[in-house]
């Protein structure tokens, strides 16, 4: 679904500037099915996005892989070390250009995504032109780093922030979201593992297995489907 229009551009965001203190080591950096962390995460977002930011830390090493030339891929760097995942969110997201009418924000500890379930996200934006972004809503709280949003909301985030807002469940609060509740995401996500990250070494460990066994029983669809009536959830 990539470029049919100019409606339908879309740029997928991967955030990895954390400190990774509880993991010990830098999670970009993780092996995860044979490539470092940070690539995986970024070859399942790239079918369904033009282009990917990634947004790191301003030192942080970062690993490298061949560019896809029908998906380039920018590393952009937050001005100031250690200020949180809104503010490496806001620096990609200012340097999207305007055409972009949708973005795609993904965590790089959520390795047990796929390119079918970030297409539903998608999909459900535009099946749902009311709303500000499509978020899952887990355990009481929004996912707001496994996301779909409009790119307008790039103006409600600004605000925010220069009122001293952090915290990515406030911008959730001040949006109009289609809350997306993890059982309608399984026809995408059959073991329901999307939402699964990885912040410590026992978490990694569980990742790699839950990986694995998905592949063995129930493999991650690579078909992009279409919107599905039945994936939309009135609210938490």
């Amino acid at each position: 679904m990539r470029g049919d229009s100019a409606a339908s551009i879309t740029a997928g965001i991967v955030l990895c500037g954390g400190r990774s203190r509880r993991m010990g080591r830098p999670k970009e950096w993780l092996d995860f099915a044979g490539v470092p962390l940070l690539e995986h995460v970024v070859r399942q977002v790239q079918p369904v996005v033009e282009r990917v930011v990634v947004a790191a830390a301003p030192h942080q090493d970062l690993p490298s892989w061949p560019e896809d030339p029908n998906c380039p891929v920018q590393i952009v760097r937050d001005q100031l070390p250690h200020q949180g995942p809104l503010a490496g969110l806001l620096r990609a997201w200012e340097t999207i250009p305007a055409p972009t009418q949708r973005l795609l924000v993904v965590a790089v500890d959520l390795p047990l995504i796929c390119p079918a379930l970030l297409q539903q996200l998608l999909a459900q934006l535009e099946a749902n032109p009311n709303v500000d972004a499509v978020v899952p809503y887990y355990q009481g709280r929004w996912q707001p780093l496994l996301a779909a949003y409009r790119h307008h909301c790039l103006a409600v985030l600004q605000r925010l922030y220069a009122t001293g807002c952090r915290r990515l469940q406030e911008v959730c609060a001040a949006l109009r979201i289609q809350p997306i509740a993890p059982e309608h995401l399984r026809p995408w996500d059959p073991t329901g593992i999307c939402l699964h990250n990885v912040n410590t070494p026992e978490e990694y460990a569980t990742a790699l297995a839950l990986y694995a066994t998905a592949r063995q029983t129930a493999p991650f669809p690579q078909t992009i489907p279409p919107a599905s009536p039945s994936a939309s959830y009135t609210g938490p």
